[in-house]
C-alpha cells in the first residue's frame, strides 16, 4: 500500500443505544462481515462497539455502557446520532501548531501504539473531532485485524460529510486551518484528499446527519440507508 495523500477523512463514529441491531442492519445493507472490537479498551471509556470498513474509510459505532458517561447523556439528549469524524492528517506537531494559533486546544493528545491520537471538543469543530498522524502512513487504527472487515462491493468509499453548525462559513475556515485541507469555492465546505467535508444550519440538528458514499453497485445508487442516526447516501 503506497503512502496516501493527507488529510485525509477515514472515520465516522456513530452512537446508538442499539448496537447490534445497528450493525444488524449494516450488515445486511452493505453485504459487510464481522467487524472489530476492542471490548478492553471500549470498556475503560464506558462504551462497547464494534467497526467495519469499505476501502479506506471507516465506520465505527458505539454504544454506552456507563449511564454517567457523556456519551450516554448525548444519546439520552439526541437519540442516535454521528459522534466524532476522524480525519488523518500528515504531521501532528504542525497541526497542533496551526490549531494553538487559532487558540484551539485538544481535550485529547497522546501517543497511541505509535501513531498520536488527538481529540477535540464538539463546541470548538460542530462534533466530536479526531485528527491523527499514524505511522506508517498507510495504516490505520486497529490495523493489520481491521482490514479483515472490509468490503466495497456495495460501498467503495464515503466521499462527503454532512455536519450541522451555527455557522457554516466560520466552521469550513477552521477545519481547513487545522487538518490542512482547503475550503471550497462555496465557502462552507473543506476538501480532504479523497472527501469533502460539507457545513450548513439545518434546523434542530448539530453534527453529522448525512454521508455520501461512492455506489461500487451502481444499480442502489440513489438508496438512502438510515444507520446510527445518520442518512447513508449511494450516490
Amino acid at each position: 500500500m503506497s503512502n496516501p495523500v493527507l488529510p485525509e477523512f477515514r472515520q465516522l463514529v456513530l452512537l446508538t443505544g442499539d448496537l447490534e441491531g445497528t450493525l444488524l442492519r449494516a450488515r445486511k445493507e452493505f453485504d459487510l462481515p464481522a467487524g472489530f472490537r476492542d471490548e478492553v479498551a471500549l470498556a475503560k471509556v464506558g462504551m462497547k462497539h464494534e467497526v467495519f470498513g469499505f476501502d479506506r474509510t471507516y465506520v465505527e459505532v458505539c454504544e454506552p455502557i456507563n449511564p454517567e458517561s457523556s456519551a450516554a447523556r448525548s444519546l439520552a439528549k439526541k437519540g442516535d446520532s454521528g459522534f466524532m469524524v476522524c480525519v488523518q492528517v500528515d504531521d501532528a506537531e504542525a497541526m497542533l501548531a496551526r490549531a494553538k494559533a487559532e487558540g484551539l486546544e485538544p481535550i485529547v493528545n497522546k501517543d497511541h501504539h505509535g501513531s498520536t491520537l488527538t481529540q477535540w471538543h464538539p463546541r470548538d469543530f460542530g462534533t466530536i473531532a479526531e485528527f491523527d498522524q499514524m505511522r506508517p502512513a498507510d495504516s490505520w487504527h486497529f490495523a493489520p485485524e481491521i482490514y479483515e472487515t472490509r468490503n466495497s462491493k456495495v460501498v467503495g468509499d464515503i466521499v462527503a460529510v454532512d455536519l450541522a453548525v451555527a455557522d457554516p462559513a466560520a466552521m469550513a475556515r477552521r477545519w481547513a486551518i487545522v487538518t490542512g485541507g482547503t475550503v471550497g469555492g462555496d465557502g462552507v465546505s473543506v476538501q480532504l484528499a479523497t472527501a469533502v467535508l460539507r457545513f450548513a444550519q439545518v434546523e434542530g440538528v448539530l453534527g453529522v446527519y448525512s454521508v455520501d458514499c461512492r455506489a461500487a453497485d451502481r444499480a442502489r445508487a440513489g438508496e438512502v440507508i438510515r444507520l446510527g442516526g445518520v442518512d447513508f447516501k449511494l450516490i
